[in-house]
């Protein structure tokens, strides 16, 4: 049984209680007794946002990003403050030094030098007391975290790199940038983005991709393309404009405020895009903005995806 913090603290009682269910204990960044700061109990009822800010600020190491924080901060605010004040007074009350030689099963302890709201004392102490325990204490910047999510702010926010996976598989890994720019298939194309990409059937005909409602110019990535080819367009809702006389006319069936942005999702026959645009835009139509196919800061492309079996991506 593997236990983080509080989690922790329940495998270490769970392995007390019930020694006979257990065929190693691993205890990360946890102690035999985990005591909050009265400041903490307190604040949580009385001045929730304050408190957040200063558990969020022993909760994240020297080296960690503004962005990481704010989003921890962010998380830490959705939980309701009585949720998380008798979590706290739960962890509070935890106390098992003088019964740690009781644990029987092999423990591995694992704990972090800049870990400051459970300093490595308590891992030391841990590896001590628990008898054949094992300590392995991480120096500062210097681990590799694999950290599996569904939520793409969140993983954008904690990763260097991404892994995206399908039914256990790895389908693409690499930078943001890199799979938002070029997506290896169908599914990292459409997974990559909320709203996620538009995609259209089509086919290669002379110096366009040719779709029931309207045709594009081939993007840069034609050098894979040959005449007649069918394939499928996908364009991102934020690489579209609104424009006056625009040769594709949709009617507006659903606006989404967002923040600064709204997300609007229009329909004209067999068209069905969505698109973000700023709450002050106006304008008719619904053209797919082209200028700029092939750039990286702003992140705006066209990816004509080649029709495969299965799931009609690209190799």
């Amino acid at each position: 049984m593997v236990g983080h913090s509080m989690g922790g603290a329940i495998s270490l009682d769970f392995a007390l209680h019930y020694p006979d269910r257990l065929a190693g204990l691993i205890m990360v960044g946890s102690g035999a007794r985990l005591r909050v700061l009265p400041a903490v109990l307190t604040g949580i009822l009385s001045d929730f946002e304050t408190t957040a800010g200063l558990v969020c600020d022993y909760a994240y190491g020297p080296g960690a990003s503004e962005q990481l924080k704010c989003l921890g901060r962010q998380r830490l605010l959705k939980t309701p403050p009585q949720v998380l004040h008798g979590d706290y007074a739960a962890c509070d009350a935890f106390d098992v030094m003088d019964r740690l030689g009781e644990v029987c099963c092999p423990t591995l302890v694992i704990g972090g030098t800049a870990d400051m709201l459970t300093p490595s004392k308590y891992s030391v102490y841990l590896r001590d007391h628990i008898p054949g325990a094992e300590l392995v204490l991480v120096e500062r910047f210097r681990i590799t975290t694999c950290y599996v999510t569904r939520d793409q702010s969140e993983a954008i926010a904690l990763s260097d790199r991404l892994a995206i996976m399908r039914q256990g598989r790895i389908e693409q890994v690499g930078t943001y940038g890199e799979i938002y720019l070029r997506p290896a298939n169908r599914f990292v194309a459409g997974f990559l983005g909320s709203p996620s990409m538009n995609f259209f059937p089509g086919r290669v005909m002379g110096d366009q991709i040719k779709c029931p409602d309207f045709g594009l110019p081939l993007p840069s990535t034609r050098r894979f393309l040959r005449e007649g080819q069918e394939v499928i367009l996908g364009i991102r809702p934020e690489h579209t404009v609104l424009e006056k006389g625009s040769p594709i006319q949709a009617r507006v069936e659903m606006v989404e405020p967002v923040f600064v942005e709204q997300i609007r999702g229009a329909e004209a026959d067999t068209l069905h895009p969505h698109r973000r645009i700023p709450l002050c835009g106006q304008g008719q139509g619904s053209p797919f903005r082209r200028e700029r196919r092939h750039c990286g800061p702003a992140l705006r492309r066209e990816t004509a995806l080649p029709l495969r079996s299965g799931d009609g991506g690209a190799d």
